[in-house]
């Protein structure tokens, strides 16, 4: 087995913790943009621990997707 599989589910497995606790600590101030961008991550995370067993190419993809989605979520806060 290669190390790479195994630096991805842990990186991804600490993303998926991190956007929990984030989601955890939001209030119903926050704006729905911001909520939407952290389960798109949450979402992401997930599949890139996925794609650490099976289907590589689909799974990389969703999380992709998922970075993607929270950075323009992001950008959208630091914005308003």
């Amino acid at each position: 087995m290669s190390v790479t599989p195994i630096i991805q589910a842990i990186a991804c497995l600490y993303v998926f913790y991190m956007s929990t606790i984030s989601l955890n600590k939001m209030t119903r101030k926050t704006p729905n943009s911001i909520r939407f961008a952290h389960v798109a991550l949450l979402a992401g995370s997930a599949a890139g621990f996925a794609s650490c067993i099976a289907a590589r190419d689909m799974f990389e993809c969703l999380f992709a997707v998922g970075i993607a989605l929270y950075v323009a979520g992001s950008r959208r806060e630091n914005e308003a």
